[in-house]
């Protein structure tokens, strides 16, 4: 995982053990800290400091094609969404307190967004864009 100047003329990388093909990340600027999505050797949701320090795994377990990953700072989760397992999965910033959100709804999942309470993503098979309401727990719902 890296780092550039917005021209890209100096980077820097600032996680490289145990990164093998990361998907996603997302920012949480207020606590100095990065999460992202794996799906290399060993499949991973994972956190470090935003210096590229304190590196550490979160979800190794039952995973296997994290893709898209969205923070819900409020409430103090991450979400990500499993291409392979076609879930929608969260979990506390530190790991703990593990719930699947939605299962066999999702056909190949890979973008992941939260609004308000509204998580969004994008599907690969149906070339679309659902939505669904974390809070009302409604179906969820096709945008395109």
């Amino acid at each position: 995982i890296a780092v550039c100047t917005k021209d890209g003329l100096y980077c820097a990388a600032l996680v490289t053990v145990d990164v093998h093909q990361p998907r996603g990340i997302a920012l949480w600027p207020q606590r100095g800290q990065m999460f992202w999505t794996d799906w290399g050797l060993k499949p991973m949701i994972a956190r470090a400091s935003m210096d590229g320090s304190n590196s550490l795994p979160l979800v190794t377990e039952n995973i296997h094609w994290p893709n898209g990953i969205a923070l819900d700072m409020h409430n103090n989760r991450i979400y990500w969404v499993d291409a392979k397992l076609a879930t929608m999965e969260s979990t506390r910033s530190d790991g703990t307190d593990r719930r699947r959100i939605l299962d066999a709804i999702i056909k190949h999942p890979y973008g992941l967004a939260l609004f308000d309470d509204n998580l969004y993503w994008e599907d690969w098979c149906t070339k679309s864009v659902h939505h669904f309401n974390k809070v009302t727990d409604q179906t969820p719902q096709m945008i395109t």
